[in-house]
């Protein structure tokens, strides 16, 4: 294991305070007593700190090293070191390596004490500098005395940001969630356990695996595993159910439960074209995560006139985001258009459309950047951490990024390098596209085809979703229902022209093959401002 070799490290170069983010404390305490322990000649003292229990020992020298410290009656022990600054002072105390007569050179006695601390940095992360002024300090204090002696903290939590006046003094360690063949081994375990139950096939078991891979720690997927245990064997949908309830736990993020394929989209033929290709590679996503309106999140940098986020927050998450994408060589997209053009729709139905093709089920998740934000900037980077964590211990390497966007001018050249399967434009449909999405929703809706379809002109195909969702709930005709709909194009065709010249031989065409030219859009889709008898001139299919 990763974390103990450099444990280990540490260790052997007297690193006196070291974090370990991670999902499962007691499980890292476990694994780290286990490889100090086994087959140690000299004792090590270890010695666990909570904000309830305070200061125990996990080992017969870390009794003795506790009660050395503390003395008096053990049932006092917890009351007399619950609060961290106390603490830190009485683990100051604790023996450091001793060696025999006291030489440099003699032989070792016994070794420095490893203190668990866990949760610490709660303590200075998101209380008032006033208050965590004195358990900084004491972080501090424990540097150059622990490392004269070879002592280690170990400070436990799911994530930190230390204060810029121990930051420097930290060793980080990170413990990722569990690998697929320790999956396996803890699914094999499992079903072993119940009287009767055969060992998983190999195609069962991958179906296991991939339906618990992501969750945040081997207790977790043994608890998950236990608990979706029956007489016939193991139920993969409950463990993809409790998978995403635990997902979902996430600040930030949520999983798509639509059954949106593109056969729910009309239109958009390019894009469909694209993504068949991207759902059937061998290398084709096993996580899709959608970020609608980006721009709303950029907002928080300054750009596109705003007037920006001073508390670092905002360009935090940035960077964040963009070394993540980087180190794991994620790639993704940008579907630039006029709301209502099917951005999240065609998006939305890339997984469900894996799913059925390939039979290996794909998730779609939508991630909301702002619920990470908190006025605290290191509970923001915390959460940030712990959501694309989960991110890569779903998909490993094979994350998809999908951003919706309808204003580019807020979006970081850096940003939009990482998106290197394409910018696409999604402009208004055609006439052969607006058929299209009248079929569908007509027959979605369980709406019969009238003699005459209203005057589409302009219109999204959101519109005529609504359109056709509104004559099946308030059972009137589809003209009837055109007064309760506000049509976006329409509405604001300033934007639609706009947005078109933004991305006049800029963008990949969703629609057709080839970059996204507005003059033939509008060849197809007269102007927005063009006189109303034009636009009835485009009206047929066979003038289209």
């Amino acid at each position: 294991m990763e974390l103990l070799k450099a444990f280990k490290a540490a260790r052997v170069a007297a690193v006196p305070i070291v974090a370990v983010s991670c999902f499962d404390p007691a499980d890292v305490i476990k694994k780290i007593r286990a490889s100090n322990e086994e087959g140690a000649k000299t004792p090590i003292p270890l010695v666990q700190w909570d904000a309830m229990d305070g200061m125990k020992g996990l080992n017969t020298a870390g009794k003795a090293a506790v009660a050395a410290v503390l003395k008096g009656d053990e049932k006092d022990w917890p009351g007399m070191t619950s609060n961290p600054g106390a603490a830190l002072g009485f683990m100051s105390e604790l023996p450091g390596e001793q060696r025999e007569g006291g030489r440099p050179d003699g032989a070792i006695q016994m070794r420095g004490t490893i203190v668990f601390a866990l949760n610490l940095h709660n303590y200075f992360e998101d209380r008032p500098s006033k208050e965590n002024a004195p358990i900084v300090q004491g972080v501090w204090n424990l540097r150059d005395r622990f490392k004269a002696n070879r002592r280690t903290l170990v400070v436990l939590g799911p994530g930190f940001k230390f204060p810029a006046e121990i930051a420097n003094d930290v060793i980080s360690l990170d413990v990722p969630m569990p690998t697929d063949e320790e999956l396996t081994a803890i699914i094999a375990k499992e079903v072993s356990g119940v009287a009767g139950l055969a060992a998983l096939d190999e195609k069962t078991m991958q179906s296991a695996v991939d339906a618990v891979r992501g969750l945040p720690s081997a207790f977790t997927v043994e608890q998950v595993s236990r608990m979706s245990m029956t007489k016939e064997g193991i139920a993969i949908d409950e463990l993809w159910e409790r998978k995403i309830s635990t997902m979902e736990m996430t600040s930030g993020l949520s999983v798509d439960r639509g059954t949106e394929t593109f056969d729910d989209a009309g239109g958009l033929d390019q894009f469909k074209t694209f993504g068949l290709r991207l759902v059937k590679s061998e290398k084709s996503p096993l996580l899709y995560v959608r970020i609608d309106e980006i721009e709303k999140f950029l907002g928080g940098l300054g750009g596109g006139g705003n007037a920006g986020d001073n508390t670092g927050v905002s360009q935090d998450a940035l960077g964040v985001f963009l070394r993540e994408m980087e180190d794991n060589g994620w790639n993704g997209l940008i579907a630039l258009g006029h709301a209502g053009a099917g951005k999240s729709l065609i998006t939305k139905g890339l997984a469900n459309t894996a799913s059925k093709l390939t039979g290996r089920r794909v998730l779609s998740v939508a991630l909301d950047l702002g619920a990470t934000k908190n006025s605290l900037l290191g509970k923001s980077e915390e959460r940030l951490r712990t959501l694309f964590k989960v991110l890569k211990a779903v998909g490993g390497k094979r994350v998809c990024f999908i951003a919706t966007c309808n204003d580019l001018d807020v979006m970081p050249p850096a940003l939009r390098r990482r998106f290197k399967l394409g910018m696409w434009m999604f402009d208004l449909p055609t006439r052969p596209q607006k058929d299209a999405i009248w079929k569908i929703n007509l027959t979605k809706f369980g709406l019969k085809k009238p003699a005459r379809l209203p005057d589409d002109t302009d219109w999204t195909g959101a519109d005529i979703r609504n359109v056709c969702e509104q004559a099946d709930l308030l059972g009137c005709s589809l003209d009837e229902a055109c007064n309760y709909v506000v049509f976006v194009a329409k509405n604001d065709p300033d934007s639609i022209s706009r947005l078109r010249a933004k991305a006049d031989g800029k963008y990949l065409d969703a629609n057709r093959p080839g970059v996204y030219r507005a003059a033939r859009q509008e060849e197809l889709v007269p102007s927005l401002d063009a006189p109303t008898q034009g636009r009835a001139k485009v009206s047929t299919d066979e003038e289209v």
